[in-house]
């Protein structure tokens, strides 16, 4: 299995949702890249692990998580041949982490 350092570029955003309660949730984005950060990794799967949510990532290695509820999460990528990467991110109401 190769070894690879896979770079994470996460920004997350954060917006009031209005729904009944207006309740804070916010958005996960990012790109997931290797080698020197230029080279996109297409298909990979991108998890929040303590939500059960998982997408793949776009042609350019892009992913969104929309209407996340407020707290701290474990954002996994995992794709075949390279080895896994997780980062911790914050979502706090009414901030930008």
């Amino acid at each position: 299995m190769k070894i690879i350092k896979l770079l994470l570029n996460f920004s997350t955003l954060l917006f009031i949702f209005s729904i009944a309660a207006y309740a804070q949730t916010g958005t996960v984005s990012g790109r997931v890249t290797y080698g020197n950060g230029n080279t996109p990794l297409h298909d990979a799967s991108v998890s929040i692990v303590q939500l059960n949510r998982t997408v793949l990532t776009d042609d350019n290695g892009n992913y969104t998580f929309e209407n996340v509820r407020s707290g701290r999460y474990t954002v996994l990528v995992h794709i075949e041949g390279f080895s896994d990467s997780s980062r911790v991110v914050d979502i706090t109401a009414g901030g930008v982490t």
